[in-house]
């Protein structure tokens, strides 16, 4: 560029012409171009800087909901698929331990543990592997046995309750009576039922669970002989009769 004064050679940004003094009439132009330029790039750097910073706040909002999303969804299928699950669990250890488990359940038959065997039956859902089949009737009759001994151990406490509270002692006669229901039946095989449930081994165990409910059903209840003796060839309604007459005869 040359200085239109003297023709000597200027550079765009000199102010001044070094050989003449005179203003270059360009600086001015150029220094207005160059102050436009970088206001607009101060503007743009802002706006892509705020433009930024609003994309990673969404985007951070974005990731935190998608992952409260996908675990609350994680969360609602392991719900929805938990009994899935456990049984699942129960069945690979059932597969890996199927002897342990039938020479745990016949030490515990022969040791009377009838309340063990009703917890490993509901523990690990015995009754889906065709293994312990024969042994649907005991655990049938265990499973009922734990409910009638229960009720019968705390019988004492049940009549304190009735004259504590005045409650209708036929209530937790009809609820015992129900459950002793339950347990009469077992032991008595049908033309369609698996002989090996009904092997002399089990019952045995069924008829000594029906003698320690007669046990203590003489301690809590007075009853006429010839009841005890066919107590359990009577019907569910006879036996709650005998059973709430033996209440009031031994609250008199």
């Amino acid at each position: 560029m040359k200085c239109k004064h003297c023709g000597s050679n200027l550079t765009i940004d000199a102010r001044y012409c070094a050989y003449c003094g005179n203003e270059n009439p360009y600086f001015k132009k150029h220094r207005e171009e160059m102050q436009e330029y970088h206001d607009e790039y101060v503007d743009t750097k802002e706006e892509v800087l705020q433009d930024t910073r609003k994309f990673k706040h969404v985007t951070i909002k974005t990731t935190i909901i998608a992952i409260l999303v996908a675990f609350n969804l994680i969360v609602i299928v392991l719900e929805l698929n938990v009994y899935e699950i456990e049984k699942w669990v129960d069945s690979m250890y059932v597969s890996a331990h199927k002897t342990e488990l039938l020479e745990q359940l016949d030490e515990l038959e022969a040791a009377e543990a009838f309340e063990d065997i009703d917890y490993m039956y509901s523990e690990y859902s015995l009754y889906r592997y065709d293994e312990f089949d024969s042994y649907s009737e005991l655990f049938s009759a265990t499973s009922s046995y734990y409910w009638v001994y229960d009720g019968l151990i705390g019988w004492e406490q049940s009549l304190e309750y009735v004259e504590k509270y005045d409650y209708d002692v036929n209530d937790y006669v009809e609820s015992l009576a129900s459950n002793i229901s339950y347990l009469a039946k077992y032991g008595i095989q049908d033309d369609y039922d698996d002989p090996a449930a009904f092997s002399d081994v089990h019952m045995d165990s069924i008829n000594k669970m029906k003698e320690n409910v007669m046990v203590l059903i003489k301690q809590n209840f007075d009853l006429e002989e010839d009841i005890i003796t066919n107590f359990w060839d009577l019907s569910n309604l006879e036996r709650e009769v005998a059973l709430s007459e033996g209440v009031k005869m031994n609250e008199e």
